[in-house]
């Protein structure tokens, strides 16, 4: 009997607290029909946690990099020391707030809530590529016509650029000016003459030394079937740019 008591207790308990529920989600305002935007509030706390978030230090041999840029001279002067090492600082703080402005284009989006209309941290649209599109045959095309149009990427166009920037050719002078230098000071005549015969000279060298092997790279025709007969001139416009650049 006692038992029967309890299980009517415990029903009559659990009904109650089922009326309870319903009527307190009765009294709830009902959902909106889209998600809720973020407050300012949260909005700040989220962007806050990302910038705090850790951050790749920046690579040594960049700034090496950048030091080269600069004449060894000034890097090398005692009186601006101090300014090297400002520049250095303030070239790792533009770094490091890069990286944490492009870690919150990453991760967040702006949204559409009042107090950050003007954040600059934050685009409109999303950064990055666009996948909303079919983008396979765009990118096929795209390479193929960098294959067709751009002749720099043609092996012979590395094997000429091998040639030229060998050991035998990379240090080579036209005129060496130095000896000319040891001689003292001479006439302008006599000066152009020996700058004329070097030049010739080193002409008949490159002749029989340099400009043969850059004709070999394309006595063989087999390198340049694939090359359609309209696009033959505009290729060896770009050889011929090539060679004087070298």
């Amino acid at each position: 009997m006692l038992e029967k008591s309890v299980k009517t207790f415990r029903y009559e308990k659990a009904v109650q607290d089922k009326e309870i529920v319903e009527d307190d989600l009765k009294r709830r305002p009902a959902p909106s029909d889209g998600p809720q935007l973020p407050s300012t509030l949260n909005y700040q706390y989220m962007k806050r946690c990302v910038q705090n978030g850790p951050v790749t230090p920046m690579a040594e041999q960049w700034w090496l990099d950048i030091l080269r840029m600069i004449p060894p001279r000034l890097v090398s002067a005692q009186h601006l020391q101090a300014h090297i090492t400002q520049l250095q600082e303030e070239v790792h703080e533009e770094y490091e707030a890069s990286m944490k402005k492009a870690m919150v284009q990453h991760v967040l989006l702006k949204p559409n809530v009042k107090g950050v209309e003007d954040d600059e941290d934050l685009p409109e649209d999303p950064v990055g590529l666009d996948f909303s599109s079919p983008w396979r045959e765009t990118f096929s095309k795209a390479k193929r016509s960098i294959a067709e149009n751009l002749h720099i990427l043609h092996h012979s166009m590395q094997t000429i650029l091998r040639i030229c920037q060998s050991g035998i050719y990379s240090t080579l002078l036209i005129v060496d000016l130095s000896k000319l230098r040891s001689q003292g000071p001479v006439e302008c005549e006599h000066l152009k003459n020996n700058v004329t015969l070097d030049c010739e000279k080193m002409e008949e060298k490159m002749m029989h030394s340099w400009f043969p092997e850059i004709v070999k790279v394309f006595v063989d025709k087999n390198s340049l079937k694939h090359l359609k007969s309209d696009r033959l001139d505009s290729f060896y416009n770009s050889v011929s740019v090539l060679i004087s650049n070298q």
